[in-house]
């Protein structure tokens, strides 16, 4: 960076410092948007909620092999015709029965809960690390949001920066044009020059409200909390990238998630057929009292069981269980090639937009010294009388300009390497 940016900067940092210790706020940087985004971000919330359902359901999953127990009473009335057990109906019947006790009752669908259980852990693994790909997500929209903010904040200083030497021009201007010794037209021009930049200044002022409740948003933080930015922090940051390609799409988050799904659509191929060949096994034991009343029952218990193939003949038929199954799995071998392709496209283009980026900014930097010392001189020029408001003006633009595309390219460079890092599949 520039001597004179340099300095530039460390004036728009004391005036924001300044405004910082004068309110209690929020004081935003990269690191801390980050921190605030894991812990309140509503859409990182739902993302551990996501991985914590995945968790629950692997959980439910686990509960097939366990019995369903039963303690209470049940009653039997029967009023009129009952059929006897070889065939022959009996009139005027009144029964009743009564019975109280426990029971233990477990029906195993063997096959289906071995491979419901296996697919529902993988599934939970992949929705874990499906989640960290959410949620670095997530965070790049947040650090987008806050460099917005940020890089609103240093035109705002800038314009104001621009706006003050206006105002001073137009008064030297205005001494000179009551002597006579300058055109009433330059006047006019720096005056509508004024207005102009003041104009987009107030434009700057909306689209600084509009960043601000974006990022009021993003960080789930209340209105009557001020959150406050430091333009010192717009400068190029410097991440950990080192690994390589390879390396990076081999242990990618969504990689290893692309992987895990299609295992599971694996494990749900074979559930189609293993269920159908392992029989269901069913066992129930139940002990209590039985009888007609409370005063005439007796101690009675019971065993049962059962155990059998259960023949869908809809898919021994169609076989449609099966074809979702094995078309599942394709998409998800589809999806992991996908995704590995896509992963070294963007590496790729990230690390090429980062060389071009760092080239801008040099070339700012540079083109911005050379602005300020044009426009210094042109100052010099005419105040003594020997130059024009419109060599002033031109070399305001170019200053501007020259400042603009630094900040743009510094906001550019620093979020590539944001990117970067997420598709280097490291944790932001």
């Amino acid at each position: 960076m520039n001597r004179t940016f340099r300095n530039i900067l460390i004036l728009w940092c004391c005036l924001s410092s300044t405004l910082v210790n004068a309110q209690e706020g929020i004081y935003l940087t990269a690191e801390k948007v980050i921190a605030l985004a894991k812990t309140d971000n509503i859409d990182i919330k739902k993302e551990i909620l996501k991985v914590q359902m995945a968790d629950a359901q692997l959980s439910k999953a686990k509960e097939w092999w366990l019995p369903d127990l039963f303690v209470g009473t049940q009653l039997h009335q029967l009023d009129g015709s009952g059929l006897n057990t070889d065939g022959r109906i009996f009139t005027d019947v009144d029964r009743q029965s009564r019975w109280y006790g426990g029971e233990a009752r477990v029906d195993w669908n063997i096959g289906k809960g071995i491979y419901d259980a296996k697919i529902a852990k993988l599934n939970a693994k992949s929705a874990s690390f499906q989640s960290e790909v959410s949620k670095n997500q997530v965070t790049l929209d947040v650090l987008e949001t806050y460099y917005n903010l940020l890089s609103i904040t240093a035109k705002k200083a800038l314009y104001k920066d621009m706006i003050t030497s206006k105002t001073n021009l137009v008064d030297q201007l205005k001494i000179q044009v009551d002597a006579g010794l300058r055109l009433s037209s330059e006047l006019l021009i720096a005056k509508s020059n004024k207005s102009r930049l003041m104009l987009e200044q107030m434009k700057l002022e909306q689209e600084y409200q509009s960043a601000m409740t974006n990022m009021l948003i993003a960080l789930n933080i209340k209105e009557n909390q001020n959150l406050y930015v430091d333009i010192a922090d717009l400068k190029k940051v410097e991440l950990d990238e080192a690994t390589s390609t390879s390396s990076a799409i081999e242990n990618h988050p969504i990689i290893t998630a692309s992987e895990l799904q299609s295992k599971a659509a694996a494990q749900q191929s074979k559930q189609v057929w293993n269920s159908i060949m392992i029989p269901n096994v069913g066992v129930s034991y139940n002990v209590g009292s039985f009888g007609e009343d409370y005063n005439s029952t007796r101690s009675t218990d019971a065993w049962n069981g059962y155990i059998g193939w259960k023949l869908p003949l809809g898919q021994l038929v169609y076989g449609g269980g099966s074809k979702i199954a094995n078309q599942s799995k394709a998409i998800s071998e589809l999806e992991l090639e996908h995704n590995k392709t896509r992963i070294t496209s963007q590496i790729t283009a990230f690390q090429n937009k980062l060389a071009i980026y760092d080239t801008m900014i040099s070339l700012a930097e540079e083109g911005g010294q050379f602005a300020k010392e044009a426009l210094e001189q042109s100052k010099t020029r005419q105040e003594a009388g020997l130059g024009t408001i419109y060599e002033i003006l031109l070399a305001e633009e170019a200053y501007m300009s020259a400042q603009m595309l630094y900040l743009e390219a510094v906001v550019d460079y620093n979020m590539t390497s944001f990117m970067l890092v997420d598709a280097m599949g490291m944790k932001l």
